[in-house]
C-alpha cells in the first residue's frame, strides 16, 4: 500500500515538471491575457463541466476577486457555475455569459475532456459576444479546441492521466493567479 501511495506521488511530481515544462510560455501568455483584461476594465469568467472543474473554477474566481498572496482590491470575476448553481441544462453557463458578459471580456473554460455540449454552448456564447476565451483543456476536447480563434489561448493538459490532471489544473491556476497579482501590482 505505501508503494502505491508513493508511485502516485512520483507521477504527480513527475507530471508537475512536464507540465512546467511544456506549458510555461502558454501559462505566461496567459497570465498577461487576463491581467489587460482586467486593467481594461473588464471581467473575468471561469466555468468547468463537472465537479473538480467547476470548483476550480469557482476557487480561481474567488482568488481574483479577493486576493490571495497580498492585500489589494478585488478584481471583476464571476464565477459562472456558482451563478448557474441551482440551473440545468447545456444552456446554462451560455445564458448567463449572455446576461452579465460584455465585448472584450475574458472566459476562462476548465475542462476534463470530452468537449462537455454545456462548454460547447458557453464558448459559442463567448463567440457571439465578442469575449476572449482561454481554454484549460484536456483529453478528446477537439470540438471544443475549434471554437477557439486567433486572440484566445489554449493551455493543452492531454498528456496527462486523468486520476492526477485537476492537481495540475490547480497548481496552473494558483501559478495564474500570483502572476497576475505580479504582474499587475508589482512585486516578486
Amino acid at each position: 500500500m505505501n508503494q502505491r501511495i508513493f508511485n502516485f506521488h512520483q507521477r504527480l511530481v513527475e507530471a508537475t515538471i512536464s507540465m512546467g515544462d511544456s506549458s510555461a510560455s502558454e501559462i505566461l501568455k496567459a497570465a498577461e491575457m487576463i491581467s489587460s483584461s482586467l486593467l481594461h476594465g473588464h471581467t473575468i469568467f471561469t466555468c468547468g463541466n463537472d465537479g473538480p472543474a467547476s470548483l476550480l473554477g469557482q476557487l480561481f474566481s474567488y482568488n481574483l476577486a479577493v486576493g490571495t498572496q497580498i492585500e489589494r482590491p478585488g478584481f471583476p470575476a464571476l464565477s459562472l457555475n456558482q451563478l448557474c448553481q441551482n440551473r440545468l441544462g447545456e444552456n446554462r453557463f451560455a445564458d448567463a455569459l449572455f446576461t452579465h458578459g460584455n465585448q472584450s471580456d475574458l472566459l476562462i473554460i476548465i475542462s476534463r475532456g470530452g468537449s462537455h455540449p454545456a462548454l460547447l454552448k458557453t464558448a459559442d456564447a463567448a463567440v457571439e459576444r465578442n469575449i476572449k476565451i482561454l481554454l484549460i483543456s484536456h483529453k478528446n476536447d477537439t470540438i471544443l479546441t475549434e471554437r477557439l480563434s486567433y486572440k484566445d489561448l489554449r493551455i493543452d493538459m492531454s498528456n496527462y492521466e486523468h486520476s492526477i490532471v485537476s492537481v495540475l489544473h490547480l497548481q496552473v491556476l494558483e501559478c495564474l493567479s500570483e502572476l497576475i497579482d505580479s504582474i499587475i501590482l508589482g512585486g516578486k
